[in-house]
């Protein structure tokens, strides 16, 4: 997307957060695509076991927080239909490296891996088809 519709597509983002609610810049934060209030957009709990995306992750930040290897499964559009275009964070928050795996049908494309490089990496999911995602950030192989 040129740099102009991405400042166009910010700004309206932004538009429409404050007339629901006015809000100082401070007041602000972006997680994944979105801008929201920081009391509207208050960090979830983090996973500590295997964890499969939902609907309401698109958009957002996946924390998995455990001390061993964990499992994050980016689910089939016929059982999760996340929107094409969406984007889903998942940082690895413990010491447990984070691998995404693909549910039934689905393709995961990386240029290097589908791993968390180490603590605190963060990789990012974008839904490019139907069935298929890019995995890119910082993964390891």
């Amino acid at each position: 997307m040129p740099p102009k519709e991405q400042t166009k597509r910010v700004l309206d983002n932004l538009a429409d957060v404050t007339a629901a609610a006015p809000l100082a810049a401070d007041h602000l934060v972006r997680v994944g695509t979105k801008w929201g209030n920081k009391a509207e957009r208050a960090a979830k709990a983090a996973h500590v076991a295997d964890y499969v995306l939902v609907l309401t992750d698109a958009g957002e930040n996946v924390d998995m927080n455990k001390a061993t290897a964990v499992n994050v499964t980016v689910p089939p559009n016929v059982d999760v239909a996340l929107p094409i275009g969406c984007v889903v964070e998942v940082t690895q928050v413990g010491a447990g490296q984070v691998t995404v795996v693909a549910g039934a049908g689905v393709t995961l494309r990386a240029a290097v891996g589908l791993k968390t490089a180490a603590q605190w990496a963060v990789v990012r999911l974008r839904k490019r088809a139907v069935n298929e995602w890019v995995v890119d950030g910082a993964a390891a192989a």
